[in-house]
């Protein structure tokens, strides 16, 4: 009983004192600005939460206390609230266009003419702007966008005179300025075929007759997140044919039939991250009306790196093509789908957000294809670092398949003279970095041998890429150079056909 009541007698004690203890804690004068109003408090509290909680101010997330909540009060002391809130605001810009000057040797010296009148984009700019009390203190942006693409202005500046006009025999297509343009038996007939500059540089592919151009373009919608590029067809023969869309979009590589008539293509799905697409390594063989389709190949991954797409070539006779694979070469049966493989190698690691594929040609006959496979290391490192890349004659019909040029660099493009008794190919002439390039073009029988710089000329500078291609007559080739076209005969002195120091992607037809 006595310890009982010595406990509760304890307690009470203990509780007393708290409550004097409160009773004697000092009480403090301070200052309130809040919500554009001041008022004075008097308060026993120890942070400046607490002064604020008593005084029935509300706080929301993003809001500033001055000073800090954790503060201890003292006397005097002012307690300021920041308001902050943040929203999102749009303004939309104004995207300058841009000039480009194109050289024309059809349009008399000193001549210019508008191709195309300029006018501005409109981007819209997305900024997370924050206020406190309602003014504004930082604006981050936070992402922008294109609603309208600038349309650039295009001029043509005459250069006829400084530039001979030389004869050849057939039809020459080619990019200049992101158009198509095309000659006709003499490089002054010159013209543009499209006039938008917006030719992506994916399919570019003149008809074996020279009648017809397959190109590809970049979308009309840019706002179109579905579309990476559309199909397009223009005639070369008549001044003024209008370009015509195929209805066809997202193609990663479209090529003529034997007959001119027909073309086959295949499709990727756009993609927002790197590289901007995934391949779909179908095939779709379409009449040039495109009303008639019939698919060879359905959507597939079969082979590594799937995603970057396979490489097409269609034999001469129409019944096959050749893929090329990042590991290998192989033929499609046209009218079945099936598949034959005729050689296989390692992939080859770039350490990008790119893959290394063969480039293919059919011999005139369909019995040999020309192709570009990766080699084995020279030193001690693993087979898919090595930097060897070698030409081979693949027999289409058995096994005879020869490697006929060694080292010669990832971007040799070789092919087959029109009669076939001559091969054109690109040497790098560094083969360890033949990613990037010079390159020389040489000649060599179909076996490799005799093999011949043709061109450039020794102590010159080297081609970009060896983007060339036979005459029909198979006398001469034309070769993409220093971003202009030449003419170079297999005995004789180069000609230039362009000058205007924008030309790419070579194609020739009689």
């Amino acid at each position: 009983m006595k310890r009982w009541a010595c406990s509760f007698l304890i307690l009470f004690l203990l509780v007393w004192t708290g409550l004097a203890l409160a009773g004697c804690q000092p009480s403090h004068r301070v200052v309130i600005v809040a919500d554009d109003r001041q008022w004075e408090v008097s308060t026993t509290a120890g942070t400046v939460a607490e002064v604020l909680r008593e005084a029935g101010v509300t706080l929301d997330t993003l809001d500033r206390i001055e000073p800090d909540r954790w503060t201890t009060v003292r006397a005097g002391m002012t307690i300021t609230v920041i308001r902050v809130h943040q929203k999102e605001v749009s303004v939309l810009m104004p995207v300058p266009y841009q000039q480009q000057v194109i050289r024309d040797e059809g349009t008399p010296r000193g001549e210019t003419r508008l191709l195309q009148v300029g006018a501005n984009g409109e981007e819209e700019l997305i900024f997370r702007v924050t206020y406190e009390n309602e003014q504004e203190t930082t604006r981050d942006l936070i992402t922008r966008r294109v609603t309208q693409e600038p349309q650039r202005e295009v001029i043509v500046v005459g250069t006829r005179g400084l530039l001979a006009s030389a004869a050849f025999t057939g039809t020459v297509a080619y990019l200049a300025g992101d158009n198509a343009w095309v000659m006709r038996h003499r490089s002054g007939t010159k013209r543009p075929l499209t006039f938008a500059s917006d030719l992506d540089h994916r399919v570019f592919d003149l008809s074996p007759d020279g009648s017809w151009l397959l190109f590809t373009r970049r979308p009309r919608d840019p706002d179109d997140e579905t579309a990476l590029n559309e199909l397009w067809l223009v005639g070369t023969r008549q001044v003024g044919d209008e370009p015509v869309f195929s209805g066809i979009r997202n193609v990663l590589w479209a090529q003529w039939g034997p007959d001119s008539q027909t073309f086959a293509y295949s499709t990727a799905e756009p993609r927002t991250r790197s590289p901007g697409w995934k391949a779909n390594n179908d095939l779709v063989v379409a009449v040039r009306d495109v009303v008639t389709k019939t698919q060879v190949l359905p959507p597939s991954a079969r082979y590594l790196y799937a995603w970057w797409g396979y490489t097409f070539a269609w034999s001469p006779d129409g019944t096959q093509f050749a893929c090329a694979t990042p590991d290998g070469v192989h033929l499609i049966d046209r009218a079945s789908g099936q598949w034959r493989t005729l050689l296989t190698y390692p992939v080859y690691h770039s350490y990008a957000d790119w893959i290394w594929t063969s480039s293919l040609d059919w011999s005139p006959d369909g019995r040999r294809l020309l192709c570009v496979a990766h080699g084995d290391p020279q030193g001690g490192e693993i087979p898919e670092d090595s930097t060897v890349f070698d030409i081979w004659s693949l027999d289409t019909q058995g096994r005879a398949h020869d490697m006929i040029a060694h080292n010669v660099g990832m971007w040799s493009m070789p092919c087959w003279s029109p009669q076939g008794d001559l091969i054109l190919y690109g040497l790098a002439r560094d083969p360890t970095r033949s990613h990037v390039g010079p390159y020389d073009l040489y000649l060599a029988r179909p076996d490799g041998s005799e093999a011949r710089r043709l061109f450039p000329t020794p102590g010159q500078i080297g081609l970009a890429l060896p983007e060339a291609l036979w005459a029909p007559a198979g006398d001469a080739v034309v070769a993409a150079y220093l971003q202009d076209l030449y003419r170079v005969p297999l005995a004789g002195t180069p000609q230039p056909l362009t000058d205007s120091g924008s030309c790419s992607w070579p194609q020739w037809s009689p």
